[in-house]
């Protein structure tokens, strides 16, 4: 499961300056603030996602929040296979900000562990 961001919006544009050297410092602390919102934004939503399974069908998750700047989460969901229909459903959501794009199932091998 993907989820990617439909928007580039962070924040609005940085204050303008009076230096390039004070401009600059302005943008790199806007994007990194951006940065730090998206990155809350993705686990809260991953967290979600996790509720919306449930534990009952959750056997295990393994998640990465924000690969890159236009994919908030990137998860793999072990769930039993008879149940894969009804948990797409759950899932199955309108986000302002985000498309959640399903796909699967696949097999368990990325959960198995060597040693």
């Amino acid at each position: 499961m993907t989820a990617v961001w439909l928007t580039d919006d962070d924040a609005p544009p940085a204050p303008g300056a009076a230096t390039p050297g004070k401009r600059y410092l302005l943008e790199r602390r806007q994007a990194f603030a951006g940065s730090d919102r998206r990155r809350q934004r993705a686990g809260e939503l991953a967290d979600e996602i996790e509720r919306l399974v449930g534990p009952e069908d959750l056997i295990e998750a393994r998640r990465q929040v924000c690969p890159s700047k236009t994919v908030a989460i990137s998860m793999a969901l072990l769930v039993p296979r008879a149940h894969t229909a009804e948990i797409k459903a759950r899932l199955t959501r309108v986000e302002p900000d985000v498309r959640i794009l399903l796909n699967g199932p696949w097999p368990p091998y990325s959960f198995v562990a060597i040693g």
